[in-house]
């Protein structure tokens, strides 16, 4: 979940962060450069408190979704 997702970037090491929705949004667009999967990511921003934006990364949809489903997690360096 999105709460979870946090913690695992913030574990891989100090510079790891959760990416923002313009973050994602740049990983779509270069997601044949970076290798990026077609899944939907987790962004570090919240909706709602019980919603957190995410993306698609094979159509580029951006959306928000309950932060107790399962999602896809793509940690960012500062």
């Amino acid at each position: 979940n999105n709460y979870d997702a946090l913690k695992y970037c913030k574990a891989q090491d100090s510079e790891s962060r959760l990416p923002n929705r313009d973050e994602l949004s740049a990983m779509f667009f270069n997601r044949e450069l970076i290798g990026l999967p077609s899944s939907v990511y987790w962004s570090s921003e919240l909706y709602s408190p019980q919603y957190a934006w995410g993306q698609d990364s094979l159509w580029g949809n951006r959306t928000y979704y309950p932060r107790s489903q399962m999602r896809t997690v793509r940690c960012v360096k500062r």
